[in-house]
């Protein structure tokens, strides 16, 4: 238990998977409070170290990959001269 709701962890997939794609954010860059300010904040983690990191990289890879791809895959406009 990682002591969010459902409906909290839904609503920070759904932010990260707009987040992601539309700035380009690869998954190892998506870090909370605790890796920012260790020893100072505890959180996502919280004491026992529950949050779903994995599960909360996987949206973002997702996110990040389909963003990626599409970017690939975009016509490349020139101007006219």
């Amino acid at each position: 238990d990682s002591g969010f709701t459902d409906k909290q962890l839904a609503s920070l997939y759904w932010l990260l998977e707009i987040l992601c794609g539309k700035y380009l954010i690869p998954p190892e860059r998506v870090v909370g409070h605790a890796h920012i300010a260790p020893g100072r904040k505890i959180d996502p983690d919280g004491y026992r170290g529950q949050f779903n990191w994995q599960k909360t990289r996987d949206v973002a890879n997702v996110a990040y990959r389909a963003a990626m791809r599409r970017a690939a895959e975009a016509p490349v406009v020139t101007p006219a001269p």
